[in-house]
This record gives C-alpha cells, sequence and structure tokens, in this order.
C-alpha cells in the first residue's frame, strides 16, 4: 500500500472520517505509529516501495523486482570480472550460482526489498572495487539507498565488515569516508525520517513499537533468544540454491591466504565475514523463499563459490561442458520443483483474495479462524487500502462498530467454510471474541458467507 500512496502523490494514505473507527480493521498490520489515527504510514522505510511505485507509473510495479534482479546479476558479473581476471571458469561458476539460484528468481517475482538488497550490494560492490573519488562516492550513495529500502539496519551485516578490511588495509581515509556515509544512514533513517513523519502526520498515536535504534537492538536478541533455529533456516537456504553454493563456498573460506586475508589484501575476508555471520544468527524469517536473511549475501556467497573453484582446479583449467550440464539440469530440476510447491502455496491465498473482491458487498469481513495466515488477504485492490469492497479483519472490531457496519453498508463473510476448500492450510485455532461477533451477525441476520466457486 505504501507504493499504491506513492503513486498518488502520498507519504501517507489519509483516512476518511467515516472509517477511522475501522481504521486496524481494514490495516491490522504493518503500519506505522506516527499519526496512526488519521494516516496509514508504511511500517518500512520507503525506497523499495518508491521503485514499486515508479515501475508502476510507467508500466507494471511487479517490473522492480526483475528489474533489480538483472542489475544485480551484472554487477555480480562485474565483480566476478574484476576478481577473477585470469579465470573466466571461475567466472562463471559465480554466475551459475547465482543464475540456478530458485530463491534469487522466485522473490524476484515479489514485492519484498530482498532482490534490491542483494542488487544494490552487488552494485556497491562493483563501486567500491573500481576505487577512486567516483567508486567510493558513488557507493556511499548507494549505501544510503540500501538503508532506506526497507529497515535501515539491514544492509549493515554485509557493510560492517568492509570497514573492518579498510582497517587492516590502512585505507584510513576510506575507512573515514564509509563510516560517516553509514552514520548519515542512521541519522537520516533512523532519526530524520520518523521526525519528518511526526512533523506531517503527528506524533505516534497508536500502541506499536517506535522503531528507534534502541528499539531494533532489543529485537534482535529478543529473536535470537526465542527464535534461533539454524537448522531449519540453512536447510531452507541449501534447498532454495545450488546445492553446490554452500560446499564451494566454505571451500572459498578454508583455503583462504589467511595471512594476505589480515592485512587486508583479501575481499573474500568481508563477505565471508558477512555471509556466515548471518547465517550463524539464523534467525527466524516468517515468510520468504529460501531464507531470506541470507538473500543479500547470494552474490558473496557466489563469489566465495568461485575461489572454492579455483583451489580445487588448476589454474588455467576451463569450465567444462559437463560440469556446466549437470550444474544447470540439477538447477532445473530442483527449481521446477520449488516453484511448483511455491506457486500451490500461494494460489489459495489469491484464489480467496479474488473471491474476496469479486463481492459486491460494500464490506467484507474476514473471519481468520481455522486458516494459516488469513489475515493476509485483508488487503485492497492493488495494494489500495479503500475501495469496493472495504475488506476488514473482523477480529479488531467491536459489537459497536459491527452494528454501524449492519446499519449502514452490505456486508459479506470470508470464513474457513470458503478458505479451506481453496486449498488455505488449516490450524487449530479459536477466538471468543470473534465467536461473539458472529453470532451479533447471526443474530442481526447481517452479513452473507461468501462460498467459494463451485
Amino acid at each position: 500500500f505504501a507504493a499504491a500512496a506513492l503513486r498518488h502523490g502520498w507519504l501517507g494514505w489519509p483516512i476518511p472520517p467515516e472509517w477511522r473507527e475501522y481504521r486496524r480493521a481494514i490495516m491490522p498490520e504493518f503500519f506505522s505509529p506516527y499519526g496512526a489515527d488519521d494516516v496509514w504510514t508504511a511500517a518500512y522505510l520507503p525506497l523499495n516501495a518508491a521503485f514499486r511505485a515508479l515501475c508502476g507509473m510507467v508500466g507494471d510495479p511487479n517490473l522492480a523486482g526483475p528489474l533489480f534482479l538483472v542489475i544485480g546479476l551484472v554487477a555480480l558479473w562485474r565483480v566476478a570480472l574484476r576478481l577473477f581476471p585470469d579465470r573466466p571458469d571461475a567466472v562463471a561458476v559465480a554466475l551459475v550460482m547465482a543464475l540456478s539460484s530458485t530463491q534469487l528468481l522466485v522473490t524476484g517475482m515479489t514485492p519484498y526489498a530482498m532482490t534490491a538488497h542483494f542488487a544494490l550490494n552487488m552494485t556497491w560492490l562493483a563501486l567500491v572495487l573500481r576505487g577512486g573519488v567516483a567508486g567510493h562516492g558513488l557507493a556511499g550513495v548507494v549505501a544510503l539507498i540500501l538503508a532506506g529500502l526497507h529497515q535501515y539496519h539491514y544492509p549493515f551485516p554485509f557493510l560492517l565488515p568492509f570497514l573492518l578490511w579498510f582497517a587492516l588495509g590502512r585505507r584510513w581515509g576510506v575507512l573515514a569516508f564509509h563510516g560517516v556515509v553509514l552514520g548519515l544512514a542512521i541519522l537520516i533513517w533512523a532519526k530524520l525520517w520518523p521526525q519528518m513523519l511526526i512533523d506531517l502526520y503527528g506524533p505516534a498515536a497508536d500502541i506499536r513499537p517506535s522503531a528507534g535504534v534502541a528499539d531494533k537492538v532489543d529485537s534482535l536478541f529478543d529473536r535470537l533468544i526465542a527464535k534461533w533455529h539454524p537448522l531449519l533456516h540453512l536447510s531452507r537456504f541449501l534447498a532454495w540454491n545450488n546445492l553446490l553454493l554452500v560446499p564451494l563456498a566454505v571451500i572459498g573460506l578454508w583455503r583462504m591466504d589467511w595471512r594476505a586475508a589480515l592485512r587486508g589484501e583479501r575481499v573474500a575476508l568481508p563477505l565471508a565475514l558477512g555471509a556466515f555471520g548471518m547465517a550463524a544468527l539464523a534467525m527466524d524469517q516468517g515468510y520468504g523463499w529460501g531464507y531470506r536473511y541470507l538473500h543479500p549475501f547470494i552474490g558473496s556467497f557466489a563469489l566465495l563459490a568461485g575461489w572454492g573453484w579455483i583451489s580445487l582446479r588448476r589454474p588455467g583449467g576451463e569450465l567444462r561442458g559437463a560440469t556446466l550440464a549437470a550444474s544447470v539440469l540439477v538447477a532445473l530440476l530442483t527449481g521446477s520443483f520449488l516453484m511448483a510447491r511455491a506457486h500451490d502455496y500461494v494460489a489459495p491465498y489469491a484464489a480467496a483474495h479474488r473471491l474476496i473482491l469479486s463481492s459486491d458487498a460494500d464490506v467484507v469481513l474476514v473471519d481468520a479462524r481455522g486458516g494459516l495466515y488469513v489475515s493476509d488477504v485483508v488487503r485492497g485492490r492493488d495494494g489500495e487500502p479503500l475501495g469496493r469492497p472495504v475488506v476488514m479483519n473482523i477480529g479488531f472490531l467491536d459489537a459497536e462498530n459491527l452494528d454501524h457496519l449492519c446499519d449502514h453498508h452490505s456486508i459479506a463473510i470470508l470464513d474457513s467454510g470458503a478458505f479451506l476448500p481453496l486449498g488455505v492450510d488449516a490450524v487449530l485455532w479459536e477466538s471468543e471474541e470473534i465467536a461473539a461477533l458472529r453470532e451479533q451477525l447471526a443474530a442481526r441476520k447481517c452479513g452473507r458467507r461468501l462460498l467459494p466457486p463451485g
């Protein structure tokens, strides 16, 4: 909805007075607290949404993911050419690792900011390796954009190890410049951006974390302590990428010239610190294909795999056609299976949302009891929160709200009788409050249940 608001020229979506009592039912999550009584602003920073809005103005907002994927692959190719100038086979391996990543391909079809992180990480690295005033200056601009994509701290695990690399190489001027850039990124996106939202829309008006620096640190430690499941998440990463990606990257790390690395002469060191450091955190991701917290590091793993390949083959060795063909074949087989699974997973939610939008009612109430992630279908058409019908999560209403809706609007209801036959996974959960609201609707003979087609 942030991209939809930006297409209208708004940073936030004004809430009409008649819908303010229902604002949380219409927008149950992912909203910012600033001015939240009168306007919907996104919980995330704006630049990923801005890129989607730009693509929407010239065609389709869903072009943003594929465009970023192409940018990232081209940048990875340029970096590989610079790092492996005499080893075209290693360049090919790095590119094959990325091109055969089902995680990269499927995530590139989604609105997630992860594809932009992959692309801009590789672009930043290409500019830093280019060097000079222009290279580092443009890399600084890219770092500021990275921090503003969706959460300002997200690029730091990739960028911070390079500060150590600059220090080990005694590149004090470069170290100071990029350190200042990261400080500026925090100032802009953690301090000035929220202050601008406060100036525009008012102070925090809802019970939500303020997303300040302390909140981010607290959230990180809470998730590390409560939701550290490395085997689960890393196995997902292995399955959704080329099966040789991580083994070759580990070999590249193991065979690194550590003495040269500690003198700041091996860019593999900061790449490995970021990639394997983030893998060690293995925080719960909630949503995502593969393991999205390692998505920005797929380029790093691919480059490390290139070094791993070099260490296993004689200098001047060519990448044989059979090896390339086998890698592509495995990628096609596993990728086809995983993409079919991804389609089967999201298709029921898409069907449920189409059923909602096909209703001629003024308001559709979503009763999510009995279904997994059903609250995700509480959204309007093309990202716009208001329209016909207005979609609400019934769990965020009270008896008075419900009576007012029944008095003034036609009502339809989406519940387990519709979304379970469509294929949404069933989960056992109940709510006495929602059950009471459904009884109230039945007593008033208000609302008709939506039924799946056929």
